[in-house]
Parts: structure tokens; C-alpha cells; sequence
């Protein structure tokens, strides 16, 4: 019943290849496309607060209502 005592096939050893360096690829902040982002974002930010900005001086509107608060 004990298993038969098969000898392993004999290590072959051969002798290694150079390998190619995997080329890296060129990282997102390095990237035109990214920037183009960055600069619609800044460009819209400063837009809103200039427009914000320059409307907070406008008095209410007149009505008979006045200004009145909702709560």
C-alpha cells in the first residue's frame, strides 16, 4: 500500500536572459490634459467669486415686501 518511490526528474539549470526594462509611463500631473483641468477649475472659481463679489452690494429689490426673512 505505500506509494511507489518515483525518483523527481533531474534540475536543469540554464543560464538567465537579460530583461528589458519595462518602459514607465509618464505620470497624470506631467500630462497636458491634466493641467488643461486644473485651469478650468481656477478659471471657474474665480469667475464665481468675482461675480459673487461684485453682486453682494445690490440693495433688496422694491417691492412691498420688503426684505422680509423667510424663518
Amino acid at each position: 500500500m505505500a506509494p511507489e518511490n518515483n525518483a523527481a526528474p533531474p534540475l536543469v539549470l540554464s543560464q538567465r536572459t537579460e530583461q528589458q526594462p519595462v518602459p514607465r509611463s509618464e505620470p497624470f500631473y506631467d500630462t497636458l490634459w491634466f493641467w488643461g483641468a486644473v485651469g478650468v477649475v481656477v478659471a471657474t472659481v474665480a469667475v464665481i467669486l468675482v461675480w459673487n463679489l461684485s453682486s453682494n452690494g445690490d440693495p433688496p429689490p422694491d417691492t412691498t415686501f420688503g426684505n422680509m426673512h423667510a424663518f
